[in-house]
């Protein structure tokens, strides 16, 4: 199996998460590094019918240094392989391309499930767009 230099993985913190944290680590090369990201979403808040913002910036603090703990966590169980970890807020396919970009990934590692229909219209699209506008090669491994 080859192996990656710098692998980025999305973690979600979904219970399949670890598997695509293993799945990264097993695709980290002696030496390399692996850096898990989560991406606190932007979700749009809705007031008397109209979008009114985003959330309060205590909740995202809140919510960042939460996502930042259980990376830590995760982290803490990784062996053998230089990791760090990353929380960022935005939109979780701009933000993870950004992030891949800026740290110069060989490798994007990211879970992938089945697209929700609400209303007839498709919901989702991270992976699609990771796929079509990364730099570097994507794995998607089912959850």
């Amino acid at each position: 199996m080859s192996s990656f230099r710098r692998v980025l993985v999305a973690v979600d913190f979904v219970p399949a998460a670890a598997h695509c944290v293993e799945v990264a680590r097993e695709l980290t090369e002696p030496g390399g590094a692996l850096r898990l990201l989560h991406v606190v979403e932007w979700v749009p808040s809705v007031v008397e019918g109209s979008v009114a913002g985003y959330g309060s910036a205590r909740d995202l603090r809140a919510l960042h240094a939460a996502s930042l703990r259980r990376l830590e966590e995760i982290a803490r169980g990784l062996v053998g392989v230089a990791v760090d970890v990353e929380v960022v807020e935005g939109q979780p396919a701009g933000a993870i391309l950004d992030a891949a970009e800026e740290w110069k990934a060989d490798l994007v590692v990211v879970g992938g499930r089945r697209r929700a229909r609400f209303a007839g219209l498709r919901v989702g699209g991270v992976v699609e767009r990771l796929l079509r506008d990364a730099r570097c090669p994507v794995i998607v491994v089912p959850t």
